[in-house]
């Protein structure tokens, strides 16, 4: 006597003469994908919190507020006496007249020597340290600017720079 085929519930009835086919054993899943698509969400996760989450840097509070503000630029001014000692251009008096209602620490002033046609043969900056205060005035000797250019006939020097605070 033959054995009957297995039946589960609810399934048709297998006709006989049709040879029942074996169950495939369950196919194994590889967990490599799954480990892998959880790592990257963490990575990602942690590149956005790194790159995103944090606070952002406080702006830092400028060191001169207003060293590039032409007003104050404007109100000074700087009168020299120049003259050539061993073929260098020496300040022998200037003075630094702060006209602004702030205190000065320092100001940049330009020199440029010109020739008779009025060629502009060479440049020199110079820092003048302070403090000046408002409506006051620096003085200054034997400040060396620079080489004296060949047919040089006038320097003229402005301030081109100041320094707020103390």
């Amino acid at each position: 006597m033959a054995a009957a085929p297995m039946q589960y519930a609810g399934a048709a009835p297998i006709p006989a003469g049709i040879p029942a086919a074996p169950l495939a054993a369950p196919q194994k899943r590889s967990g490599a994908m799954g480990t892998l698509l959880v790592l990257a969400a963490i990575v990602g996760g942690g590149y956005y919190y790194y790159n995103h989450g944090k606070a952002p840097a406080p702006t830092p509070e400028p060191t001169q507020p207003a060293s590039n503000d032409k007003a104050l630029v404007q109100q000074q001014s700087f009168n020299a006496q120049w003259q050539e000692e061993n073929g260098m251009l020496v300040l022998t008096s200037a003075k630094w007249t702060n006209s602004a209602n702030v205190t000065l620490s320092a100001a940049t002033v330009q020199c440029e020597q010109y020739n008779a046609d009025g060629t502009d043969l060479s440049q020199y900056r110079v820092t003048l340290n302070g403090p000046t205060d408002p409506n006051s005035a620096s003085t200054y000797s034997n400040i060396q600017i620079g080489a004296v250019a060949g047919g040089m006939s006038k320097v003229n020097c402005d301030v081109v720079h100041v320094k707020t605070g103390q």
